[in-house]
């Protein structure tokens, strides 16, 4: 049965009621507003009944109903399940012919039940893949002609273009019953009450102004169906020339953990683009450089052209839960890096009067984070290109150039003015991998790091490697052994884990009092640290998009000082510019994991195998492009067996209630839900942990049974995201060959939060009950007045603490902490104990220091 969606009222838990109608707002309380064309009323609901995905545009019962469409035998084409997962097993690996012949020759000497497995080698399975990748879109074949080297040449060039039709692969997403359930299809405002007014909230695409200015423009009724495309050219070895130009596409409408998650909802491989293979002779010459242009759009144009006249018109479309939608595709997000930016805007890039492919900030200008340039639009640019193209017509080739370079345009038609309510230069998106990591930090504020380091010599340099090694490892983050000497990182994740942690294990060596250049630089990249933790927030409130633009001014003047007293290194560089855009884009299309290009490019490593693993290495791209459609079978066949799995679990726990076999199958917690232990040792006595201790003053006058533990598990709620974080912490003297005992953020009692370390964590056995407690280090001294550090924590923006002394340790109830903490011992400090908070190892830890006022001198009887 089908219903249309504008009459069809999805079910709620949340409450629909107008502002008037409804009493006053509880602290936190939750507000969803929708777009005026959805005709839904607005959503209020507490905080702690908030769950972003109990309102998914459709009932949950609808997708439940998929059960009904659900085949026998999902794995089909594949003779049984037992052929499917081992055939799964086989594309994982990336196993080759004699591997695979091998393994499933064991296989059927073992298996138990010989009729459950049927294939009989390597060839019967490439059968078999042949068929079941009829399940999926394959890749269509186009050679495209362009004439060379006029554009009315008499001669051509041709290259071969690979693509999936766009549509096809949204029409697998939306009849797709497992998937369906999950999408949003109408913009929303989502606010919090914070006491005083309902403060807005960005996360998802959805919830930002991009979609509510799309659903603004398509007809009353229709709804958008808003894609994310990456382009980026790729070096399929580590050896060797070969190289591949993969497009993949993501459906903003899907929650960003499926969307950028591995399964059939996340990233499709959509295109593979042709490249233009360089030419000695040709190399450099403007016809050579706007054919590459050419060579890009025309294969995007073959990606597209199933959307554009939907993209028109809209079309009618039966989804998997049974209703029929009108539906817009746009284009919401362009995800590259700098180069390819320049590709999909067409504009002429470093060196060029305008190099932004957002706004027209002229190249001497780059670095003045200030100024705000006038945004080009599809309609401005279009204008330019089509004066342009006047001027050729009546034979002024300069006058055509010239109005070109005016705007930093190359003389190519951009194949995305095709699409209606897409904008290519806004959807071009800030890229937080490539701008920052591998762009501002490791190009440039390391690079200047490094230099001054190495011009203080060599026992500065050995002196901040000791001082990094020092530092505690945390999950999570990259730990370095030296970082002075270190090549260059192709891991992105390498740098932004640098950039954490080289000014506070630098800060007693670029002192000002050494090198006042060194000096400001740490200042400057503090700044940065700021920016980027802003950039990394998963969720974004009027408050902290306020914050990031405050501190966008704080790094410029920081910056204009660096120019005027260094004038050596000239900062007008593309990304030295863009982050100007951050925010906006955050405002505009969500937080920026939305179009963050890393999930993206994690998606190139498969396809490098494929090249390696299962190429002959000559005319690579079909064996490529087969084998990427093998991978989108299995991931179906793969969803459809879990989906059954899981509604048969379903339909076993309605039937039955609930007894004491069920307690056994859930996890055995020490301790409770927000805090647990792990790792027991054997049971112990107090006075014996006390004799094991005795040179330890914090172990004096311990008594009675005891059980130890080597790790904390802590669960807390994030004041970013509202989400479940979780801190692993160890109380360990040889873990991994090394002592490691972290600290924590504890609240001591009401508002006194203090920082601490665990020297002990154990549980105690008392009438039938486990107490779990911890021995902790208080971090609570006052730090005196006269710190001839204060000024470095001002101008770094250090939090300093200092520690008790070992005699004063105390035991607290383990409950008492709040979540985990990095602390840096300051090397250079004048009093024993002092350390500096590493704030910035995530968002929630960061954002909180912004708040909390630390206690001194915690009274813990």
């Amino acid at each position: 049965m089908e219903v249309d969606s504008e009459n069809n009222a999805p079910s709620s838990p949340m409450r629909q009621e107008s502002d008037n109608d409804r009493p006053p707002p509880e602290k936190n309380e939750i507000k969803i507003e929708y777009h005026p064309s959805s005709h839904k009323e607005p959503l209020y609901f507490s905080f702690y009944d908030y769950n972003p995905a109990a309102d998914l545009g459709t009932s949950s019962t609808e997708a439940d109903e998929s059960e009904t469409h659900a085949k026998n035998k999902p794995w089909h084409p594949f003779r049984s399940r037992l052929d499917f997962e081992v055939a799964e097993l086989i594309l994982d690996t990336h196993m080759n012919k004699k591997q695979t012949d091998a393994l499933i020759s064991l296989i059927k000497q073992c298996a138990n039940d010989p009729d459950s497995f049927t294939l009989s080698d390597s060839k019967d399975l490439s059968n078999v893949w042949q068929a079941a990748r009829t399940r999926t879109t394959a890749f269509e074949h186009k050679t495209i002609k362009i004439p060379y080297p006029k554009t009315k040449s008499k001669t051509f060039v041709e290259f071969d273009v690979w693509s999936r039709p766009l549509w096809e692969w949204c029409h697998e997403l939306l009849t797709d019953h497992n998937i369906v359930s999950k999408f949003q299809w109408d913009a929303q405002r989502l606010y919090k009450f914070n006491g005083t007014n309902f403060e807005r909230c960005i996360n998802e695409p959805w919830t930002a102004d991009a979609w509510w200015n799309a659903q603004s423009r398509i007809p009353e009724g229709g709804q958008p169906l808003c894609i994310l495309l990456y382009a980026d050219k790729t070096q399929l070895t580590s050896f060797g020339t070969a190289k591949g130009y993969p497009v993949l596409a993501r459906c903003a409408n899907l929650p960003v953990e499926l969307r950028n998650g591995k399964g059939v909802a996340g990233g499709r491989l959509v295109g593979w683009l042709p490249i233009v293979k360089e030419d000695a002779g040709e190399t450099g010459k403007r016809s050579f450089v706007n054919l590459k242009r050419i060579v890009w759009h025309d294969g995007f144009k073959e990606i597209l052209k199933s959307i554009v006249e939907y993209a028109k018109t809209g079309i009618w479309q039966n989804c998997a839960d049974g209703i029929r939608r009108w539906l817009f595709p746009i284009i919401l997000i362009l995800s590259a890096d700098y180069e390819e930016q320049c590709f999909m805007a067409l504009i002429r890039g470093i060196g060029s009067l305008f190099p932004c492919p957002v706004c027209l900030v002229p190249q001497d200008e780059l670095s003045d984070l200030l100024k705000e340039f006038e945004p080009r639009t599809t309609t401005s640019m279009k204008k330019v290109y089509e004066e342009a193209q006047e001027l050729g017509r009546l034979k002024r080739a300069d006058a055509k150039e010239a109005k070109l370079k005016s705007h930093g345009l190359r003389d190519v038609e951009n194949v995305f003015w095709s699409l209606e309510n897409t904008d290519v230069y806004s959807a071009i998106s800030w890229d937080r991998l490539h701008a920052y990591h591998e762009g501002l930090f490791s190009d440039h504020l390391w690079e200047l790091f490094k230099g001054i380091v190495e011009r203080l010599g060599k026992d500065s340099a050995h002196l901040i490697d000791t001082q990094i090694d020092a530092i505690p490892r945390w999950s999570g983050l990259n730990h370095f052994a030296s970082i002075m000497k270190t090549g260059e990182f192709a891991d992105g994740s390498k740098y932004e884990d640098m950039s954490k942690i080289i000014v506070y294990a630098s800060h007693n060596v670029l002192n000002p009092e050494t090198t006042e250049e060194g000096y400001l630089l740490l200042k400057l990249i503090r700044s940065y640290l700021e920016l980027d933790m802003y950039a990394s927030l998963t969720m974004h409130t009027d408050t902290t998009l306020a914050a990031g633009h405050a501190e966008l001014l704080v790094f410029n003047n920081l910056l204009k000082k660096y120019k005027k007293d260094y004038p050596d290194k000239n900062w007008n560089f593309p990304k030295a510019h863009t982050h100007q855009h951050l925010f906006g884009d955050i405002k505009n299309k969500g937080v920026t994991r939305n179009f963050n290009s890393k999930p993206n490019e994690n998606a190139h490593r498969p396809l490098k195998k494929f090249y390696l693993h299962h190429s002959n290495f000559k005319k690579v791209d079909p064996q490529i492009l087969r084998l990427d459609e093998n991978s989108v079978v299995a991931l179906m066949i793969r969803a459809e067996i879990d989906a059954d799995a899981e509604r048969a679990a379903a339909k076993t726990n309605e039937s039955a209630d609930l007894g004491p076999q069920d307690q056994l199958r859930m996890p055995n917690i020490l301790g409770s839900d927000h805090i647990s232990v792990g790792s027991p040792l054997s049971a112990n006595s107090l006075a014996q942990t006390e004799a094991d201790n005795a040179q330890d003053l914090a172990f004096r006058d311990f008594r009675k049974k005891i059980i130890p533990y080597q790790y904390v598990k802590v669960h807390y709620e994030s004041v970013i995201d509202w989400e479940i974080k979780t801190n692993i912490l160890r109380i360990n003297p040889n873990f991994h060959h090394n002592a490691r005992y972290d600290y924590v953020l504890l609240q001591a009692r009401n508002d006194d939060y203090i920082f601490a370390q665990l020297l002990h964590v154990f549980g105690i056995l008392y009438n039938d009950q486990t107490h779990y407690l911890a021995l902790i280090m208080p971090m609570d001294v006052p730090v005196p007045r006269s710190d001839s550090n204060r000024g470095r924590d001002r101008d770094l923006r250090f939090t300093r603490v200092i520690s008790r002394p070992r005699s004063a340790a105390v035991v607290v109830d383990i409950e008492a902490i709040l979540r985990g903490a990095l602390l840096v011992k300051d090397v250079g400090a004048e009093l024993p104990g002092e350390h500096i908070v590493l704030e910035v190892i995530d968002p929630d830890l960061w954002w909180r220091m912004k708040s909390i006022k630390l206690a001194n001198k915690v009274d813990f009887a």
